[in-house]
């Protein structure tokens, strides 16, 4: 089902409060182990993303020009195709936030272009063609070995200098 630009903002918003709630409860783990496994979650996310974008579409082929190429369209519900790597270039790990008040960890991982939007969630003309939402299932299922691999580090570390930091 296509949602329009408002629907999929809230939706994402409404996503968003979702997996903030979830890292809120993981962070419960230790937030210093939540701090230093944002960056690989991060670019765990982004690596995801991307490596979604790579591949044939399975959709229509177009003969393109200026340059010559041949493009194969992405199928609906499937992620985008890549043509020149606009999208697939766009996507950068844009910030890692911490607030020691609430003792949360945030991670954005977006794209500057205006159409990902569209290609994510579709048009009233266009079906979806999600890359981020899967990417980001599955980059969820890392977000435990991830937190368990920086809880690691950090007693190894209290263990190395004697439980002073």
């Amino acid at each position: 089902m296509a949602m329009s630009p408002s629907q999929a903002k809230a939706y994402n918003a409404q996503q968003q409060a979702k997996l903030t709630q979830q890292l809120r409860v993981a962070t419960g783990v230790g937030y210093q182990a939540a701090k230093d496994a944002a960056r690989p979650i991060a670019f765990a996310l982004h690596s995801e993303i991307v490596t979604s974008l790579v591949g044939p579409g399975g959709g229509r082929v177009y003969v393109r020009h200026n340059p010559y190429r041949v493009h194969i369209a992405s199928a609906p519900y499937r992620p985008p195709a890549t043509d020149l790597g606009r999208l697939t270039n766009s996507y950068k790990v844009e910030r890692i936030r911490t607030h020691d008040a609430t003792q949360t960890v945030e991670v954005s991982v977006a794209s500057h272009l205006d159409y990902a939007i569209y290609l994510e969630f579709g048009t009233r003309r266009m079906l979806p063609r999600p890359h981020v939402r899967p990417a980001g299932r599955r980059t969820a299922a890392l977000v435990p070995g991830l937190l368990r691999a920086a809880m690691l580090a950090q007693r190894a570390q209290l263990r190395a200098t004697g439980g002073n930091t």
